[in-house]
């Protein structure tokens, strides 16, 4: 696969490139302090059972094609699995499993069995009373019109349900969940939209509404668990047409319901959890902490970094103690039902006395696998994962209104503070990044990758695509090493184009949208958003010999009169579910992203893949994902053995939903192991995938170019200076004039 490198090399640079064989390694910074893992520092061991398929199959007779599970009735040892199975004619068969947390199953009901083969409708929920498990099950009656509800008790050992016994609610509301307190047995009801609990301790059973108070009104709760004598919840709420999550705790013996509004940092997954209430995963952070009822403070009960279960999400949290943490993964597709990971805090660190490796990095971390594998294997070496500079470049989250320029000043506000910590030696080790960060691209913050490279016969086999070999430095040295990429494309119909290997002018593109979309645009709104989408794909920039930054480039030119062209009545048309069967705009596409937009048609080959709109309708951009050893790193073999681990063929085989590998002899093998997974999963009511869409694609993007890397504090300086040309106040010479100059003069002072 050949890719169009549209960046040249002064021969200045291939100078400065050769002599970096020598020089590789040296920094001109202060190196960090080497340290190693204690033996008395946090660690979790962890073990995974997971419901195989063969499991389900054992169970009902039914291969599944497709499995879906829910979690009830957790305890410190168990837990009741409800796995919704689905065969290639879409019968349904509800198997209900007693699962111990060290992959034992205590006991089995196939609810077909208990209805003679028919299909006995979703036992939801099921709940624990008296060492006893119940589930309900809704029929409708012929005779009163109307649906019934049944309670059974779920007899595991017999693999029956039995005792079935009709269960009346005032007001005939849907039981949302039930479990037992002391007792007392408590159900969430949800009646016409009007959430309550009804009580019934035996003796005098009633309803009751939930009042937050505060004027909150409850749009959804979900779940409900014990929580000392009463139980705990977390309500979905509004206030004065602002949505909250509340997490409450209620009393059974004065009812009286305690609201505590969440604080949610930006991607946290929350649950209510048996006796120890509202535990979040700050999937960010990788810890699982629990939520004070009062202070709604999060409070760290796990470090996932302290596992070898490192991860960003899992489904559900089933238990939390002090000592023991277990955790449910719902699998949809694939060998498995689900899984569950019990973890069990450590009296010592098995890791104890291996060199830290700290790993940063600025954008998403999907490197799981590869960081949990090197430190399962290594004896030498632990890597250590830091997520400051990542949470830096997402601070604009927390600001209510953010817009696009907010996002790119996050990140250049992150990535001058990580140059700060190198320069002092206080910096991590590793850092994964992209090609949006080219101010790091310089031997003061990071070391020149050449001499490396070039003396590793796996890397210069001509296996790897041509732009992970290529410097991408602007003089001439290798910062970053990529193993993965993704794309910024255009998905177009073969009948709207004529060259299906170049990409769109303006031009061309708004000549389709006139004729084929009523004048609409695809592209994003908004004039700095679009502008940074564009400058992320094409070569606007150029460099003199002196180094000194020039914005006068013909793409970037027809860049900026195109967006100040577009009127100010222009109607957008973001439904790309109807318009993608004619052109599609798709940012950080990738292997998996191609299937999901073709799944419902077998028509790939009636589409090309191409670059965006530009003004010399040049192919599609690839934006790499790669791993950079920092100037501060006093253990430059052990990181580079990490690099390693990223470019082999083990890992690259491996299918990723980030990004796709770099590795060619590995593509096809991961693409095709892709394709059979989810076509033995696949909906039959879909057209199955069809036969060469792997080849498809691979063919499509070999033509890709690769744009340079983007001093994104140059982007921060056009955000703030290119609307004086889009709003008309300014000519675009005056406006690059002063970009030219603020870019020059940020330049000389990093010297």
């Amino acid at each position: 696969m050949n890719k169009v490198v549209i960046k040249t090399v002064s021969a200045a640079a291939v100078f400065a490139m050769l002599l970096s064989v020598s020089s590789c390694g040296k920094s001109k910074g202060n190196l960090s302090e080497v340290r190693t893992v204690s033996a008395d520092s946090e660690w979790w061991d962890d073990k995974t059972s997971a419901i195989s398929r063969d499991d389900v199959l054992k169970a009902t007779g039914t291969d599944p094609y497709h499995m879906f599970s829910k979690c009830y009735a957790a305890d410190e040892d168990s837990v009741v699995l409800s796995i919704d199975i689905f065969d290639k004619k879409d019968n349904t068969t509800h198997l209900l499993m007693h699962c111990s947390y060290d992959g034992e199953i205590l006991g089995q009901v196939n609810t077909k069995d208990c209805f003679g083969g028919e299909d006995s409708g979703i036992p939801y929920p099921i709940y624990k009373h008296n060492d006893k498990y119940y589930a309900f099950i809704e029929k409708f009656s012929e005779d009163r019109d109307s649906y019934v509800r049944f309670r059974y008790e779920i007899d595991f050992e017999g693999g029956t349900l039995k005792d079935r016994t009709e269960i009346k609610i005032p007001g005939n509301g849907f039981i949302v969940d039930a479990v037992d307190v002391d007792g007392k047995l408590v159900y969430l009801v949800n009646s016409q939209s009007r959430y309550k609990f009804y009580v019934d301790d035996g003796k005098n059973p009633g309803t009751y509404d939930i009042d937050l108070g505060k004027e909150l009104q409850i749009e959804s709760v979900d779940r409900i668990n014990r929580y000392g004598n009463g139980i705990s919840f977390i309500a979905n709420a509004e206030e004065h047409g602002r949505s909250k999550e509340v997490y409450c705790t209620l009393d059974l013996g004065s009812f009286t319901v305690n609201p505590v509004e969440l604080k949610p940092k930006n991607n946290w997954m929350i649950n209510v959890v048996p006796e120890s209430g509202a535990v979040a995963l700050q999937m960010d952070d990788h810890v699982i902490s629990k939520v004070d009822p009062v202070s709604a403070d999060a409070n760290k009960l796990v470090d996932l970094s302290a596992t070898y279960v490192l991860d960003n999400w899992y489904g559900e949290i089933l238990w939390a103690a002090d000592d023991t943490v277990v955790l449910f993964n719902n699998v949809e597709y694939g060998d498995a039902a689900a899984n569950l990971i019990k973890l069990t805090r450590s009296s010592g660190n098995p890791n104890a006395g291996k060199k830290i490796l700290s790993l940063a990095y600025l954008d998403e971390l999907y490197e799981f696998r590869a960081i949990n594998e090197f430190n399962r294997k290594s004896d030498k070496y632990f890597i250590e994962t830091d997520n400051k500079y990542y949470g830096i470049a997402n601070g604009y989250y927390d600001q209510e209104g953010w817009a696009y320029s907010d996002v790119i000043s996050s990140e250049t506000n992150a990535i001058d503070i990580l140059k700060a910590d190198i320069r002092e030696g206080k910096g991590p080790d590793i850092l994964l990044y992209g090609t949006n960060a080219a101010q790091l691209n310089s031997t003061e913050y990071l070391i020149d990758l050449t001499g490396r490279i070039n003396s590793g016969k796996s890397l210069k086999s001509g296996d790897y695509m041509d732009f992970v070999t290529s410097p991408n430095g602007r003089d001439g040295k290798h910062y970053r090493l990529d193993y993965g990429f993704r794309s910024t494309v255009c998905l177009v119909n073969n009948s709207l184009i004529d060259d299906k290997t170049a990409g769109l002018t303006f031009d061309q593109y708004d000549r389709i949208i006139e004729e084929r979309n009523e004048g609409k645009s695809i592209l994003p709104e908004g004039d700095l958003p679009l502008m940074g989408l564009f400058v992320n794909s094409s070569d606007c920039f150029t460099y003199g010999k002196d180094g000194k930054f020039m914005l006068g480039s013909e793409v970037f030119k027809g860049m900026s009169d195109y967006i100040a062209s577009i009127p100010d009545g222009m109607v957008y048309d973001h439904d790309y579910e109807s318009y993608s069967g004619k052109l599609q705009i798709l940012n950080d596409f990738t292997f998996e992203t191609y299937v999901y937009t073709f799944e419902h048609s077998n028509l790939f080959k009636d589409f090309s893949i191409v670059g965006l709109p530009s003004a010399d309708g040049h192919p599609e951009a690839v934006i790499g994902r790669g791993i950079g050893i920092t100037a501060c790193c006093p253990l430059q073999d052990a990181a580079w053995e990490f690099a390693m681990t990223l470019m082999s063929p083990e890992f690259q085989g491996l299918m990723h939903n980030s990004y796709d590998p770099v590795l060619k002899s590995a593509q096809k093998d991961a693409f095709s192991k892709y394709i059979n997974n989810i076509s033995d999963y696949r909906d039959p009511l879909l057209a199955p995938i069809p036969d060469g869409v792997v080849d498809y694609y691979i063919e499509q993007i070999s033509d890709a170019v690769v744009v340079p890397d983007i001093d994104s504090a140059v982007l921060v300086i056009m955000n703030e200076e290119m609307p004086a040309y889009f709003e008309g106040q300014k000519s675009l010479d005056e406006v690059c004039a002063v970009i030219e100059n603020r870019v020059n003069l940020m330049l000389a002072e990093r010297g």
